[in-house]
């Protein structure tokens, strides 16, 4: 559930001011270096041992939970936290990290508000990105594409191909087979526009490519001409070319090949 949303270390953006005079300055630096652990397990319990009532100090220790993977403690976190009151101005990521807790509670339908409210509040591409998968998650679907449009039209999310990627994915899984192709194909052309060419190639690009081999074998299975087994194949391979080690792709040509011998 974790890799389904993105960036959760802006939960704690807009807090810096607060650090130093009132003990939060370690629990912010052991987030913002990912030692997710030691915040949960050391840094946190020290500090909301030191200020019990104190609202923000609960919300980092439920945050560092959360991204440590302990949800049962994260949740008793949070639960505590909700009961001090309302949350201070200064404390924003409340609703985003309930609604990202109740998802991976499986209970996506009650985090879509939240995360509405924390996308309202920020108009962050990550915001976007979880309300998405909240809402697909949901089924939410006609919520979720809008999300993940509206996500790509973030200042970063123009840079992204996963917004883009999971849209087609989504409406491929929705039978909407035209949509999926241009959701895919822009992915493509995003990641195309933004490569630099000084790594290996995002899962995201190789997925692509991947999803428009399925695609084009339902286009085939609907009654399409050999034409889409064609072009099946030619996105596998090229799925291949940017990552030779990707298992589906490859046993999707080993399966096309075998079922279409002579």
């Amino acid at each position: 559930m974790k890799r389904l949303f993105f960036c959760l270390l802006l939960l704690v953006a807009g807090a810096a001011a607060l650090a130093g005079e009132n003990g939060y300055a370690q629990m912010e630096d052991l987030l913002a270096r990912g030692l997710y652990n030691s915040a949960a397990l050391v840094a946190g319990p020290a500090l909301v041992e030191k200020m019990p009532d104190d609202r923000y100090a609960w919300y980092l220790n439920t945050l560092a939970l959360f991204l440590s993977g302990d949800e049962r403690e994260a949740r008793a976190a949070a639960d505590r936290m909700l009961q001090l009151g309302p949350p201070e101005a200064d404390s924003p990521g409340e609703a985003r990290l309930l609604g990202l807790l109740l998802a991976a509670e499986g209970r996506p339908a009650a985090a879509v508000p939240l995360l509405e409210r924390a996308f309202a509040e920020t108009g962050g591409y990550a915001e976007a990105m979880d309300l998405a998968q909240a809402a697909w998650q949901a089924g939410q679907l006609e919520e979720a594409a809008e999300a993940f449009r509206t996500a790509a039209a973030t200042a970063r999310g123009e840079r992204e191909p996963w917004p883009w990627l999971n849209l087609g994915r989504l409406l491929l899984h929705a039978g909407d087979l035209d949509g999926a192709e241009e959701a895919l194909l822009r992915s493509i052309e995003v990641y195309e526009a933004a490569d630099v060419g000084t790594s290996l190639p995002s899962p995201a690009y190789v997925e692509a490519f991947y999803r428009l081999g399925q695609l084009e074998e339902e286009r085939y299975a609907a009654g399409g001409g050999s034409e889409h087994l064609e072009q099946a194949q030619n996105s596998y391979r090229n799925a291949l070319t940017g990552d030779p080690n990707h298992a589906p792709s490859r046993k999707a040509l080993e399966r096309l090949a075998e079922n279409n011998r002579p």
